[in-house]
């Protein structure tokens, strides 16, 4: 009977071994299916992680399992589900980094944006920039989910049958003056905020005939 060769293993979720319980070229991995990974040491002694990528809300090994490792390996991967979308980053040895950032996009060629259709009557700033509405009664609109530390643009396409519109009170027109608009038009609002939400600079081109 041959033996299968068993390295050093755990089940144990978010345990990963201690540098000093492996040897050079020794192998040891936790197969448990919440953060699986290989692991082997250094050559300076720290603790190299082979795995796919962690997904979650908290970073991986976030609270390590009694007897397990700390901390985390140069290289290793994480998609941030705590951010909408899922931000993927990577842990460079000392802190989690944001990968494939720009600091400037070119775009050369036709730019096609989804257009969200609204069901509701809020302006939810995480699923895009275009929205659709058609009202046929009094309606009351918020704006939801702007991004914090971006600035964020987003227009709203208003169909209006009939009704009056009204907006919270971090929407801010012009002088302070709520456009006053025509039923059985299309309008047109354009929001732009750099504070998280909390004040949207406001602009409408209105009445445009159907």
């Amino acid at each position: 009977m041959v033996l299968p060769i068993q390295n050093l293993r755990s089940s144990t979720s978010s345990k990963r071994p201690t540098v000093t319980g492996l040897a050079d070229g020794q192998i040891a991995i936790n197969f448990h299916e919440d953060d699986p990974g290989i692991y082997i040491k250094g050559d300076s002694d720290a603790l190299i992680k082979i795995a796919p990528t962690f997904i979650g809300t908290t970073q991986p090994n976030a609270s390590p399992a009694s007897g397990g490792s700390s901390g985390n390996g140069k290289g290793e991967t994480w998609l941030d589900t705590s951010l909408t979308p899922p931000l993927f980053k990577v842990y460079d040895g000392t802190s989690w980094v944001t990968a494939f950032g720009y600091s400037d996009v070119d775009v050369s060629g036709v730019y096609r944006q989804t257009i969200q259709a609204m069901t509701g009557t809020d302006i939810d700033c995480s699923t895009g920039n275009y929205f659709t509405k058609t009202i046929n009664a009094d309606t009351t609109f918020s704006l939801s989910n702007a991004p914090s530390n971006r600035v964020y643009s987003a227009m709203l396409e208003l169909t209006h049958t009939s009704g009056t519109v009204s907006w919270p009170a971090s929407v801010k027109f012009s002088e302070n003056v709520t456009p006053t608009l025509s039923t059985g038009r299309t309008h047109v609002f354009m929001f732009l905020t750099d504070d998280g939400g909390t004040t949207f600079r406001a602009a409408a081109l209105i009445d445009y005939i159907n």
